[in-house]
């Protein structure tokens, strides 16, 4: 029985290695430890065997036994935190008869362009003969393998369901399966036999290695071809190379970039304080130059430290600096640099994604497990890449940069770091996106001298014959991180490391020959390495397997944007009888289209809220279905593009303004075009100073910061306002609105930031500089409605502001600007739409006066956000349901409210579950938070975490009627000494505004049961 047992666990392993090996991982190692902790004496050797051939197959309840699993029931268990964090794994299933799964697919396929899962899934399953032996109701099960460090499994199923930002395989299957409604099937069960001590995610966590191996390994073991996962496994990337290129490397001499690479040379006596006081000085001169640029605002980040470690990245080790200690044989060129590395002092191969996945195909290449520190590392973008406008500077700082290393070879990260090197560190118009694909991997001599005036010497002169370098560009590593990850992207940069190391080797022979002739760093030695290079290459297949691999990569590529373009061709294009202009008279009788659309069918509206207005937001997706949209371009823009601009060889229709790489190359030629037959340069420029002059002198000048800025408003209650960004001065056509404004608040006043005040809105204050008052409330303009209204202008200045003042935005904010979709309330709308009208008709209430059978519009609402909506979308709900304005929907009216038998005439508190339950929610830890209680601002602080509760609850929750009368009432009495007796510091600000300290401790889980005085901690 035992050898029989040996038997099953071998050959089960030998699947699990076999399946690993098609997603190019090495698991041989690792398999048999990690398999072995499910495999117990009391596990039935047949079953186990049976689970991994045909896990799609096995029901949950047997699956949970052969693996030992638990199901997660408690969505509020605490997740593992002890001295050590603990990553646990976890896998979700769901529940689908044969047919189902055969809809979901099939509506999958049509609307995601994942041909590789299809193919996969059909290969797996031979549908045809596997549906002859199965009937319609027979049962699979979809899963998805994961795990996690900082949360619990369940927790982590609700964040990436209601997730709007991940838009991975597993999220689109979701969406799909919801739109069935069959997420209910949906359970999730752990493995607490795999849990592994450590952080999933951490490099330097010393069970990195084991905690991404245990996660390849599960989903190896349940099959990815039947999983909903599209990588194969752990956070920081694998790859396996090939038995014929693990061949094609033996055969390869690399000695002298492997010791270059490798080799401590800390006692090799050569001096670099020179080369770091020079450098040194380089970035604090970029630090100077953004002061003069950008107002010092981003300059602040570019400390002492910062700097420190930017040319500590940018110098080798001792000794790296060879031949006379002029030049350095490798340097790595990156668009951009995960700017964790600088807060952690780590080098590039030590933390990040793309350079972990760098270093492991280097350990590959030259069989060793040492790190490799040696390498010289320079960014192009120091600070944010947001800021285009300084580019230029960043271009000529990581040239001086590279003047002083005097790199021999160089190899360039991303598409912008290969095009400003292409250049030759004069802009980055010398190689588009286009182009740029049919480069990787190839030599290619370039010239780094910044100072060089390419335009005076009329193509007949040549920059200085010392900073010549020969640059191999790679593909951004980083790129590997989203998306299914196809084999050949890995191979295609590990051939090309391959040849960037075989350059190197040959850049460190020639060296070592002690010939001056020709000079290292000249143009000749560049050829010559060059040639070289090729040599050496005559001599084994790398020239050959890597433009294969190209090749392979470019057509991939081509076909898989094309199928893309296609599936949403097909989603956007769909009959409009299946679209929401059809459901939208069922929504309380019909609607006369013709007339509706013609009286608010314009597109310069004037609605408080563009965009926002759950009205215009109807009317606008009912338009929206007579056009053709073209990816994320506007209608403005399609026309624009239609007819100004030329359309491409090859393509007979519209489809071509679907590829961004398309539009941006059509749109630079029609500029190009423009900027020759236009006014001379001279003349554009006199212009806008002009026009930049004439508003200065109407007292309009464009701000940098909303501090003391003076502001006309208008009797319709907006104020006009330029802002300055990235070197432009722009504004909103239509202007700000001022929140409150009305027939007594118009004409000269101030808008300012004051964090005394408020740190999450501006405020309006009079010439005198006091602010003003409405109804005994402040003239706010909140974050929510820059960041909703004006996000590229007004809200951007407002962060420059609040970073000004040393502050921070609010994390829903924050969470918000975040995303690659800004905010609309047309998403709100279809949100309702699929959720209450996509199978049949409904009738609801859009008064607040409560029917017998008949919901409410707003309640709908607000459980349909509650259910799909991000955080910003229920703020946004939440406030336009309480605007004080008079334009938006009134809360339901609570009455019942408890009787105000305080002396002082409050609203009295005699439940403190909701108070626990918020110190819960929002504070449960021991840091003594503090929280503010502003009886005038409603929305931030207590009240607006408070906001969770109420609607957990309910309104009419006794409970939390008793806190929502304390609100209204504005008497804080009751509700300051509730949380005093639980040792809460309260500090009074004035009338109807307080500061709350929160105890150094843990909140309790019950409320007391007596009512006494609490003594503090």
């Amino acid at each position: 029985m035992e050898n029989q047992a040996i038997t099953h666990l071998e050959y089960t392993i030998s699947l699990v290695e076999q399946r690993a090996a098609e997603s190019h991982l090495d698991l041989k190692d690792a398999s048999h430890n990690i398999l072995s902790k499910l495999f117990t004496n009391t596990t039935n050797e047949t079953e186990f065997l049976r689970f991994v051939q045909e896990s799609a197959s096995i029901d949950n309840e047997e699956m949970a036994q052969i693996l030992q699993a638990e199901i997660e029931i408690h969505s509020d268990r605490k997740f593992k935190k002890g001295l050590n964090p603990i990553t646990q794994y976890f896998v979700r299933s769901i529940k689908l008869t044969c047919q189902q799964f055969m809809k979901v697919l099939h509506d999958y396929s049509n609307e995601y362009y994942d041909e590789s899962y299809i193919q996969r899934i059909a290969l797996t399953f031979r549908f045809d003969e596997y549906l002859s032996s199965k009937k319609p109701d027979d049962i699979l099960f979809l899963r998805y393998v994961g795990c996690t460090s900082a949360s619990t499994p369940l927790k982590r199923q609700q964040e990436d369901n209601t997730s709007k930002k991940q838009k991975r395989r597993y999220n689109n299957m979701y969406d799909i399966i919801e739109r069935h409604g069959l997420v209910r099937n949906q359970v999730v069960y752990s493995f607490p036999l795999l849990e592994v001590e450590g952080q999933y995610g951490l490099f330097n966590d010393p069970n990195r290695q084991l905690i991404d191996e245990t996660e390849q390994v599960l989903i190896h073991l349940f099959g990815r071809n039947v999983l909903m996962n599209s990588q194969s496994g752990g956070f920081y990337h694998q790859y396996s190379p090939s038995d014929d290129d693990r061949e094609l490397i033996s055969n390869i001499d690399l000695v002298h970039a492997r010791t270059f690479l490798t080799e401590d040379s800390a006692n090799i006596p050569i001096q670099t304080e020179d080369y770091q006081k020079q450098i040194g000085i380089i970035y604090q001169q970029y630090r100077n130059k953004l002061i003069q640029q950008v107002d010092g605002c981003v300059a602040k980040k570019v400390t002492d430290s910062y700097i420190q470690f930017l040319t500590d990245a940018a110098l080798p080790k001792t000794g790296r600096l060879i031949h006379n200690d002029r030049h350095v044989p490798l340097a790595i060129f990156a668009s951009t640099m995960n700017r964790e590395n600088s807060q952690l002092k780590r080098n590039f191969f030590e933390g990040c994604r793309a350079g972990t996945a760098s270093l492991s195909l280097l350990q590959q290449i030259i069989d060793t497990d040492n790190s490799f520190s040696s390498v010289s590392f320079v960014n192009l973008w120091v600070t944010s890449s947001a800021h285009k406008d300084l580019l230029p500077l960043h271009i000529s700082t990581a040239g001086s940069v590279f003047e002083c290393l005097h790199p021999l070879t160089m190899v360039t990260y991303g598409y912008e770091a290969a095009a400003v090197a292409y250049s030759n560190f004069h802009g980055r118009h010398s190689l588009n996106e286009s182009e740029y694909g049919s480069v990787i991997g190839e030599p290619i001599l370039i010239n780094y001298n910044v100072s060089f005036n390419y335009e005076a010497e009329h193509g007949d002169g040549e920059p200085s014959d010392e900073l010549w370098t020969v640059i191999v560009p790679h593909f951004d590593m980083g790129n590997l991180n989203y998306g299914s990850i196809h084999p050949q992207l890995f191979r295609l940069s590990f051939l090309c490391w391959v040849r960037s190391l075989l350059l190197v080797d040959c850049c460190i022979s020639l060296l070592e020959r002690n010939n001056t002739d020709p000079r290292p760093g000249s143009r000749a030695f560049g050829q010559l390495l060059i040639e070289e290079l090729h040599k050496r290459e005559l001599k084994s297949d790398v020239s050959q397997k890597l433009k294969e691999a190209r090749t392979f990569v470019q057509e991939w590529r081509h076909s898989d944007a094309k199928g893309r373009l296609a599936k949403t061709i097909l989603r956007e294009t769909s009959p409009p009888e299946n679209g929401l202009f059809s459901k939208a008279g069922k929504m309380g009788g019909k609607l006369g289209y013709k007339t509706h659309c013609e009286r608010y069918g314009y597109t310069n509206h004037n609605t408080d809220h563009p965009k926002t207005n759950i009205y215009q937001a109807l009317i606008r997706l009912i338009q929206a279905e007579h056009h053709s949209p073209m990816g994320n371009l506007e209608p403005a823009q399609v026309q624009y593009i239609k007819v100004q601009c030329k359309q491409p060889e090859g393509f007979d229709d519209d489809t071509w303004m679907l590829d961004p790489d398309l539009v941006s190359e059509a749109l630079r030629k029609r500029a190009s075009i423009m900027w020759t037959a236009g006014t001379t340069p001279a003349k554009r420029e006199a212009n806008k100073r002009n026009l930049i002059t004439r508003l200065n002198n109407e007292g309009k000048k464009a701000v940098k910061y909303f501090t003391q800025v003076p502001i006309n408003i208008l009797a319709n209650g907006r104020a006009h306002i330029r802002v300055e960004l990235d070197g432009e001065e722009k504004a909103e056509p239509d202007g700000m609105w001022i929140i409150g404004s009305g027939a007594n608040v118009k004409g000269k006043y101030i808008l300012d930031y004051d964090p005394n005040i408020c740190t999450t809105a501006l405020i309006i204050k009079d010439l005198q500089g006091s602010p003003v008052k409405v109804q005994d409330n402040y003239i706010l303009i909140a974050d929510q409605w820059l960041l909703s209204n004006s996000r590229d202008k007004y809200f951007r200045t407002f962060v420059n502001t609040v970073q000004l003042f040393g502050q921070e935005l609010r994390p829903i904010i924050k969470e918000e600007s975040e995303r690659s979709v800004a905010f609309s309330g047309e998403r709100m709308i279809q949100l309702f739409m699929e959720e209450y009208c996509s199978e049949n008709e409904l009738i609801v209430s859009t008064s607040q006066t409560l029917q017998d059978n008949i919901p409410t519009f707003q309640s709908l609402m607000d459980e349909c956000l509650q259910i799909k909506g991000t955080n910003f979308e229920k703020e946004i709900w939440n406030h336009w349901m309480t605007m004080p304005t008079g334009y938006a929907l009134a809360r339901p009216t609570i009455t019942n409210l408890p009787s105000t038998t305080s002396k002082r005439g409050g609203a009295t508190i005699t439940n403190d579950d909701p108070f626990l339950e918020w110190w819960r929610e929002f504070h449960n830890n021991v840091n003594g938070d503090e929280v503010t209680l502003n009886f005038s601002n409603t929305r931030d602080g207590f009240w607006g975490e408070f906001a969770t509760i109420e609607e957990r609850r309910g309104i009419n929750d006794e409970s939390v009627k008793q806190y929502l009368a304390v609100r209204d009432v504005k008497k804080s009495q009751s509700l300051n000494a509730l949380a005093k007796r639980y040792g809460w510091i309260i500090t009074k600000v004035k009338n109807g505004l307080f500061t709350w300290k929160a105890p150094a401790k843990q909140p309790p889980n019950q409320a007391m049961r007596k009512r006494s005085k609490c003594v503090p901690n």
